[in-house]
């Protein structure tokens, strides 16, 4: 059995991070959002009256393949 794991920097701080690519929250699927970044951005969302972003349980988690 084998494992993937998509490396990419957030769209939002830059940072290098490991996601599944087909549950990590993004954009067009070609931006991909930290978890760190979700988190915050969803404070925020939730203060101005806002739905939060769901974040996928496996989003950041390998991809059995």
């Amino acid at each position: 059995m084998s494992y993937m794991l998509l490396w990419m920097n957030c769209g939002e701080c830059g940072k290098l991070f490991a996601s599944n690519p087909h549950k990590v929250p993004s954009i067009d699927r070609k931006i991909a959002f930290c978890k760190e970044c979700i988190v915050r951005a969803n404070d925020q969302r939730i203060a101005m009256g806002l739905e939060p972003i769901a974040i996928h349980p496996e989003a950041y988690e390998p991809v059995k393949d």
